[in-house]
């Protein structure tokens, strides 16, 4: 496909992070830390509270 893999992709990047902003909601969710949420899902601790900011505005 053009010489890419499929990680390369642009699908497959923003299906990966999509998951990995589920997956900190829910580790969020059951109790961990910014900062461990930040570090299990490799996203910045600036992504993360913004996570949890909507999360806790939502309800």
């Amino acid at each position: 496909m053009l010489g890419l893999s499929i990680e390369e992709t642009r699908i497959y990047k923003d299906l990966e992070r999509q998951t990995m902003l589920k997956a900190a909601k829910r580790f969020l969710d059951m109790g961990y830390s910014i900062s461990e949420v930040a570090k299990a899902v490799d996203l910045s601790v600036e992504e993360v509270t913004k996570i949890a900011s909507k999360a806790s505005e939502e309800g």
